[in-house]
C-alpha cells in the first residue's frame, strides 16, 4: 500500500508541475498579446489633444480674432511688465500685452501715435468687468506727438 501511495503521489506531483507550467505558459502567451496589442495602438494618434488650458487659450484667441478693434492711440507708458497704457479720444486705457509686445514698447516715448489692435474680454461671473487685451501695435508717426 505505501509502494501504491508513493507512486499516486509522484503521478500527482507531475500532473500539477505539468498543469502549472501549462498555466505559466498561458499566461506568458496572453501578457504577450497585450504588449503587442498595445503597441500596435499605441502609435495611433491620441483622442484628446492638448491640455485644458491649451484648449481654452486656442478658443479664446478664435473668439477675440473673431472682434478685433482697430483705432489710433497715443502711447502714454508702461504700467507694468505686462500693461501699457495709451490715450484713445482723450481717455486713458490700460491693456494687457500679449506676448512679445512689451519689447516693441518698452523703448518707446511718451506720446507716440500708434494704431493698435486690441480685443475686449469679458467675464461671465463679474459682468462689469472689461479687459482690453493688445494683440499688435504699429507706430503711424515716429515723432512725439503733443
Amino acid at each position: 500500500m505505501k509502494k501504491r501511495n508513493r507512486q499516486t503521489t509522484a503521478t500527482l506531483s507531475v500532473t500539477i508541475l505539468l498543469l502549472t507550467a501549462a498555466i505559466t505558459s498561458a499566461e506568458q502567451t496572453a501578457a504577450a498579446e497585450a504588449t503587442a496589442s498595445l503597441e500596435a495602438t499605441s502609435t495611433a494618434e491620441p483622442i484628446v489633444r492638448g491640455t485644458i488650458v491649451e484648449t481654452q487659450a486656442e478658443t479664446q484667441k478664435e473668439q477675440a480674432e473673431e472682434n478685433i478693434i482697430e483705432e489710433t492711440a497715443i502711447y502714454t507708458g508702461l504700467a507694468d511688465p505686462h500693461t501699457a497704457e495709451f490715450k484713445i479720444d482723450g481717455e486713458a486705457a490700460a491693456f494687457q500685452l500679449e506676448e512679445g509686445l512689451m519689447e516693441q514698447l518698452e523703448n518707446l516715448r511718451s506720446g507716440t501715435q500708434m494704431e493698435l489692435k486690441y480685443t475686449v474680454k469679458t467675464f461671465d461671473n463679474l459682468p462689469d468687468v472689461r479687459q482690453l487685451v493688445l494683440h499688435e501695435v504699429e507706430m503711424t508717426d515716429k515723432k512725439k506727438v503733443d
